[in-house]
This record gives C-alpha cells, structure tokens and sequence, in this order.
C-alpha cells in the first residue's frame, strides 16, 4: 500500500521559496498569509504498518518501560494466596474473563500486577510450557499525560498484542493497512480492528486453546471518570459477543464509578472480583517485608543493637499499616537513608523522637492530599465535618444509634436517604461506606488530624465536635418525633431525653 499523497492548493508567491523537503511525513501546514493549505492525514509505512502503530503507543505505559523503573513489585514470600488466585484464573477455562483485583489506596495492586506481569515473561525467557500467554500491560498514572486518558490505551495493547500472540502481526498489519484512519476513531472501533478481529483470526491457526492476558493496572488513575467506565464497557462488549481467547486482569481502587459499572448485569457476569482489603494475610506480609528489610538496614548500616528493633515493633508497625504495604515501604525509605542513623528515625516513626522537618510519611501525605484533591470544592468542607465526626465518633452515641450510620449522618448534615454516600462518593479508596461508615486506615485518621501534615485538610476535633453538636441538637427535637410512637424503642427515647436535658 502507498503511503497517503499530501493535497497541496496552487502555491503562494514567496511561501518557502527555493526551499527543499525530504521525508515530510504527517502533520498539518497551514499558510496564514494566503490560501494555500496542506494537509497530510497519518502517513502508514508501506513495509512495516506496525511500526506506524508505535507512533500512537504510551510507550511508558508498559510493564518494562523505563519511565517506570524500578518498577514496584510484590516482596519475595509475600502476596503469594492472591498470585497464586490470579494465576489459576488466568489458566482456568471459567466463563468469568475479567478479574477485578480492587483495593484501597497503598494496598499494593500495582505490586501486585508488575509481579504477574513478570512472572509471564520468566516462563517465556525460560521456556517453560504454558497455557496462558501476557499479551498486553497498561498502567495508569494520575499525572502522567500518556498514561491518565484512555487516547493510546488501544494501540499501546495492540501493539504490544502484535509482538506476543502468535500469528496475531500479520492481521493487525493488515488491519492497518485496509483502514489507516482506524488511529481517529473511537475505542470500540479501535479495540475491534487492532485487537478482537486479528486475535480472533490468529487464533484459527493455533494447533491448541490457548489464553492470553491482558493487564490493565489503576484505572481509577484515567481522570476522565466516563473513560473509566467506556473502558469497562468496551472490554465487556468485546468479551460477551465473540469467543475471543484472552482475559483482561484490571486493577484499582474501588471508585463510585467503576463500583457501578461493575455491579451492572452484563459485566457483573463477565467478572470474578478479589478484594484486597479483605486479605486476611496482609498483616502478616507486611511483618515479612519489614522483617526483611530492617534485617537489610542492620547489615548496610553496621547496626550494633542485636537485636534491632525488637520483633515487638515490627509486629506493631505491621499492624498499624492497616493492610497498606505503602505504610511499610514509606518507613524503610525514611530509615534507609544514610545521611542518618536508622536507629534515631525509627524512634521519630514511633514518636519516641519528633521529626522535625524530616516527615517520615512523606510519601502517605502525598497519596492522601491527591485522593482529597478530587474531591470539588463545594464538597470539602461538608465532607471534613463528616470526616471529623467519624474520627472522634466514640465522644457520642446515642442510645443504640452510633454517630457513624449512614442513616444518621443523612439526618445530622440534612441530606436526603443516601446523601451521605454520594457526599463521601470520592472517598470510597480510603473508607468503608456500608450500613455505617468507617476508616480503612489508622494512617488516614493520623494524617487528617495532624495539621503540620494534612494542611488544608487539617481536622480540628474541638472545632469539628462544636459544629456536630450543634447538628445533634438541631435534630433531636425530630428524632424525639420519630420515636414518639414507636413502642419498640422506649430506650432510644429516653436516651435523647436525657442528652437534651445535659446540652440545655
């Protein structure tokens, strides 16, 4: 096929006179002193159309790229039960094509990808007999102008589908080839012709069934949320109207949107979900990664305490990371630096010593100020207060109603039936939204409530439980209402009388 021929208008006097071109490809050229224009629509190499689809990759995006480097991965005997789960998926012959692995923030899902990723190109380099083949990766980044929209998501899986699926290159050539205008079109076009349509026809040669995987890391960090969910909704329609031999891993946090796209029927019975704060195991991995490293520091450090530090505090670190492997590497980055003695940093961790300008939760902050940035503005300072009453919650309750009920905190902030969800809707990665409302992570409380580390997100309890009880007390007279005729809560109506009688 020839490559496209630029249409060029008659030339304008004096535009780029006597000059010379060699190998003009693409792009637009306008002339803004006459009307000439010239317009070249994507050039496609003749010999080699896949070489054209590496012009519209993320190439950042992929499991080796070195924009990534070092990449996070999962600590030696750690995270085995949920690798060993996703491996028998992906091998398995189950209806369920998609896994959603989801998981609040720090709880090492991107770990966990990198490190399946990796597994898959081990058995290739040595290799090993298997069923199931790593097709495709693409990991999300908030901030990375590549890899937070779903513009090169595609062709970035395309391409790498072209290099790793057996016969699967010629027919994306040649889909390349027949429509060199697929690159401008939308995502369930594209993800027909550069990836559904060539495996399909790849796989018609393939002497055995064979699987392949495809990876899809932080999806929660596309910012555009309809992308989000276009993606979902363009991998399940790929998925449920063809036999097509590939299984899509996705991983993130459990946002609103992507919570609802999944919990709608046609993708719900595409997918089989692990959540990771639910590991029963993770406390104990995380004891393993501390246990490994502080051993590292004490050998790289020339550490004499023996031993150091005490099992005791690495059983009370593992624990108060609350499932987030983010809380262990954030400290053993902060003790590993030897501009300073380990020993003295780990005290400032404990509190024994304070920190001075040397935060050791630098990294957490950071995290925790991005998740409370997308939050809109209108919502913040509601949502704080909420925040705020959730924190100090164990200062009240009334009766057998805790503070923390999501049908209490609709009354108290006067929202109607399931506002308190939709107010907290941004925050699904940090807290547990169910009948009552809960933090995920003592780190989140320690944050919001130290001032030199939240900042503008700074929970004052005194002022924060002045404004409650205020609240408290606007809604008691319509609680007295409630229970007025209700026999079965003679406690309940007594409890508020008395709390009226102490606030008067």
């Amino acid at each position: 096929m020839s490559s496209t021929t630029p249409i060029v208008s008659q030339p304008h006097p004096g535009l780029l006179n006597n000059s010379h071109f060699h190998n003009l490809n693409g792009g637009n050229f306008y002339n803004t002193i006459g009307d000439a224009h010239i317009h070249n629509s994507t050039t496609i190499s003749p010999t080699n159309p896949v070489a054209s689809l590496y012009r519209f990759i993320a190439d950042s995006a992929m499991h080796d790229s070195k924009e990534r480097f070092p990449q996070p991965k999962c600590h030696p005997f750690t995270r085995e039960r949920i690798l060993r789960r996703i491996l028998n998926w992906a091998k398995s012959d189950s209806a369920e094509r998609i896994l959603w692995v989801s998981g609040s923030a720090g709880t090492g899902k991107s770990a966990i990808a990198q490190t399946i990723a990796e597994r898959f190109k081990q058995n290739v380099a040595e290799g090993n007999e298997q069923k199931v083949h790593l097709a495709a990766t693409f990991f999300f980044f908030r901030t990375s102008p590549e890899r937070n929209t779903s513009e090169r998501l595609i062709t970035t899986l395309a391409y790498q589908v072209a290099l790793s699926v057996p016969g699967a290159k010629e027919f994306i050539a040649k889909a390349i080839e027949d429509d060199p205008a697929v690159f401008t079109k939308d995502m369930n076009s594209q993800l027909f012709q550069l990836i559904v349509h060539p495996v399909t026809l790849a796989a018609q040669g393939w002497g055995s069934v064979q699987q392949s995987l495809v990876i899809i890391d932080g999806l929660d960090e596309c910012i555009d949320k309809k992308e989000q969910t276009d993606i979902l909704s363009a991998i399940c329609n790929a998925l449920t109207t063809r036999e097509l031999p590939l299984r899509f891993l996705i991983l993130s946090r459990p946002e609103y949107d992507i919570r609802m796209r999944f919990q709608q029927t046609d993708l719900q019975s595409a997918t089989v979900r692990y959540v990771l704060d639910m590991d029963d195991m993770v406390t104990k991995d995380i004891a393993t990664f501390l246990e490994a490293e502080f051993s590292r520091i004490h050998q790289e450090h020339c550490i004499r305490e023996t031993p150091w530090p005490p099992k005791y505090v690495i059983q009370f670190l593992a624990e108060r990371a609350s499932g987030q492997f983010i809380y262990g590497s954030t400290i053993i980055k902060f003790l590993d630096d030897r501009h300073f003695q380990p020993q003295e940093r780990l005290e400032m961790v404990l509190g024994i010593l304070p920190h001075g300008t040397f935060s050791p939760f630098a990294e957490i902050d950071f995290l925790y100020t991005r998740i409370l940035d997308a939050v809109p503005a209108s919502k913040v300072e509601r949502t704080l207060l909420c925040l705020g009453a959730i924190i100090d919650q164990h200062h009240l309750k009334i009766g057998y109603v805790a503070l923390t009920e999501t049908k209490f905190l609709d009354q108290l902030f006067q929202l109607n039936p399931g506002g308190v969800e939709h107010l907290l809707k941004e925050l699904h990665s940090v807290l547990n939204i169910k009948s009552e409302v809960s933090i995920r992570h003592k780190s989140f409380s320690d944050f919001l409530t130290d001032e030199a580390r939240s900042g503008r997100y700074f929970i004052d309890k005194d002022s924060v439980w002045t404004k409650i009880l205020g609240l408290l007390w606007a809604t008691i007279p319509q609680r007295l209402n409630h229970f007025e005729d209700d026999e079965s809560c003679p406690h309940l109506r007594a409890d508020l009388q008395d709390e009226t009688r102490m606030w008067s």
